[in-house]
């Protein structure tokens, strides 16, 4: 199975990547406003409201201490940003350790991209 994030060489520019994407992360982190105003509830409580009322009462209480803007931009930050950057830091992650543990060369590789359709080795023959 092919993944686009194998386009990258294996080696520094992989390493690269993983960098500059933990170092986003760590900015990001970093520059996002404090959700302290928020308390006594958090976005995660939001996420995890059973039901309508849980998620009224809870919308209703950054209304009356004033966090609702708050909550919508940390939300936004958390769309818009943190969940592309961790899923690719993961995805990113996974082709690497797939790459150490998968050697070329191995019969699981010659196996894994051999096809009578695509190459016209003997192992890939059918008769």
């Amino acid at each position: 199975m092919w993944h686009p994030l194998q386009l990258f060489h294996v080696g520094w520019p992989q390493f690269l990547s993983l960098a500059i994407l933990l170092a986003l992360i760590v900015i990001l982190g970093k520059s996002a406003p404090s959700a302290e105003p928020l308390k006594p509830y958090s976005l995660v409580s939001l996420e995890l409201a059973g039901n309508e009322a849980i998620a009224g009462k809870i919308v209703g209480a950054w209304k009356d201490g004033g966090g609702l803007r708050l909550a919508l931009d940390l939300q936004q930050l958390d769309t818009l940003f943190f969940i592309p950057l961790y899923s690719t830091l993961l995805a990113l992650v996974c082709v690497m350790v797939a790459d150490r543990l998968y050697v070329r060369g191995t019969l699981a590789h010659t196996q894994a991209s051999c096809s009578p359709t695509r190459c016209g080795w003997p192992e890939c023959s059918t008769g």
